[in-house]
């Protein structure tokens, strides 16, 4: 039976999600499915939000003002209180009325530090006697906190998702065989660019090889990498230019990523071309 009801919970998200979240639930919405997303968000800006059929949500925003240097500051006390909190308040204020109505809902949590609001939810319906109306899915969309799972418990609590065959080749060892549903991309990435933009960039960058990366200044998102592919390329004699996202003050500092680059190339040789 089709839902009319769609929630969409993860910790990792900024008040700017990440495209892919963005685009699922603005996706649902514009399908008529009543959507609210739930993240840790700017404890600025309102804790509730309606944008037509998608409601946004600011989640731990009380934690987030004592922290505020973006999500994973604070994450330990973040991720606590979301599993603490949240489960109660979506059962009695979002699912109880629409599911004693008769209707359906989906809920699909992310990432580790969803994983124990997941057990609360299920333990909560069930305890209800609606666990039957409420599909739960979780989803991997990488290997982080995979040792701070238990696995048994969230199997029979959820469906289990992941992102690639690669992910789900990984949890292979752990007992669990994943569902693997592909990111998708929303309607705007199908866009023809903008002609005058694209004018714009080749007269100011030629010819030259341009690399783009968007991702938090972190070694684990592999900026080494990065790096190490433009050397080689310059190396190959070609003039790469690697465009790197700026750093936002509510991500985690550069200095980790910036200081493993002097370290690996103290001379300046992946940079040192204008």
């Amino acid at each position: 039976m089709w839902p009319s009801s769609a929630c969409v919970t993860s910790t990792t998200l900024r008040a700017k999600f990440a495209s892919r979240i963005s685009g699922l639930t603005e996706t649902l919405a514009d399908l008529g499915l009543e959507t609210h997303l739930w993240f840790v968000g700017d404890p600025t800006r309102p804790g509730h939000e309606r944008r037509g059929e998608l409601t946004l949500h600011r989640w731990c925003q009380w934690i987030s003002r004592h922290h505020p240097n973006g999500v994973y500051d604070g994450e330990e006390g973040k991720q606590a209180d979301y599993a603490r909190s949240l489960p109660p308040f979506l059962l009695a204020n979002h699912l109880r009325p629409h599911l004693l109505r008769g209707g359906r809902a989906v809920v699909l949590a992310e990432e580790w530090q969803s994983a124990n609001a997941v057990l609360h939810l299920d333990w909560l319906l069930r305890n209800a006697g609606l666990r039957a109306q409420v599909e739960i899915l979780w989803n991997a969309n990488n290997v982080f906190g995979f040792s701070r799972i238990d696995w048994p418990r969230l199997a029979r609590a959820a469906t289990i998702t992941t992102v690639s065959r690669y992910m789900r080749h990984c949890m292979r060892p752990l007992g669990i065989e994943a569902l693997v549903v592909p990111n998708g991309l929303s309607g705007d990435a199908f866009d023809v660019p903008d002609r005058a933009a694209v004018s714009e960039f080749r007269r100011r960058f030629g010819e030259r090889p341009v690399i783009a990366k968007m991702a938090r200044w972190d070694p684990d998102k592999r900026w080494l990498l990065a790096v190490e592919t433009t050397a080689e390329l310059k190396r190959l004699g070609l003039r790469p230019l690697l465009v790197a996202r700026r750093p936002d003050p509510g991500w985690v500092d550069a200095t980790p990523v910036s200081s493993l680059v002097v370290r690996r190339w103290p001379d300046g040789a992946p940079g040192d071309a204008p």
